[in-house]
């Protein structure tokens, strides 16, 4: 993509979409002050809202109130909540599938983390889980991230997550930045008007992806959102 088109496109978006871990994140997946700053100028030079979607939790942001400071929306449990800071406003998004999955970790003795919708377990007990799932035809989706899977209500992904929280913020008609690292960021990439791996991105991801950063982590996000708004206004970053 050539940085005529580039900025062509960007006069097409009007949100920033990023995943958390190890995107938005340093090393050690605490916020990145680097890059939430980015984010920041972003958002008042380029007219932008801020989407933060994660598989994480939503009380998981709540000890963050510098990303709650920032985001008109979080999207959490990969996609099955929805949270809007400035109202306080919170979706629930699909069925009710939680005492399923409860009984299915419960059954199966694997170690899992049981948040309010989803259940996130190691990668390591993916074909014992999924074997499982298919012997019981339970109405569960599965979605990788990179060391875990997660299961979710059906029809629900981080995807559809953030089509919703645009709705939410009324710039579902326009197109959007992503950047993200994980198997469960490629449909985001896929729909998105530009689409930034990380430089610690899957393969898979940055196959997906317009472009990849020349640094990993939050370094990466804030460098290439600097760019983005110098072409915007006019100049190089």
């Amino acid at each position: 993509m050539k940085e005529q088109e580039l900025k062509y496109l960007l006069k097409q978006v009007a949100t920033l979409v990023c995943d958390y871990d190890r995107t938005t994140t340093n090393p050690d997946l605490t916020p990145s002050a680097e890059a939430l700053q980015a984010i920041k100028e972003a958002k008042e030079r380029l007219n932008l809202k801020f989407i933060m979607a994660s598989g994480r939790p939503l009380g998981f942001f709540m000890q963050y109130g510098e990303v709650i400071a920032v985001a008109d929306a979080i999207v959490a449990e990969n996609g099955s909540i929805i949270y809007l800071p400035k109202s306080g406003v919170k979706r629930v998004i699909g069925e009710d599938v939680s005492s399923t999955l409860k009984a299915l970790i419960e059954e199966l003795k694997v170690p899992a983390e049981l948040f309010e919708v989803i259940v996130s377990i190691p990668r390591s007990y993916e074909e014992a889980v999924k074997r499982a799932i298919e012997e019981r035809g339970l109405r569960v989706d599965v979605e990788y991230n990179v060391d875990s899977i997660m299961l979710l209500p059906p029809g629900v992904s981080k995807l559809n997550g953030v089509l919703e929280a645009m709705k939410e913020l009324s710039v579902a008609s326009r197109g959007f930045i992503a950047f993200g690292d994980g198997e469960n960021d490629v449909s985001i990439m896929r729909k998105a008007t530009i689409a930034v791996a990380v430089a610690n991105a899957t393969p898979e991801v940055k196959r997906a992806a317009h472009y990849v950063t020349s640094k990993p982590y939050g370094w990466g996000v804030a460098d290439f959102i600097r760019f983005l708004v110098g072409l915007a206004e006019g100049g190089e970053a």
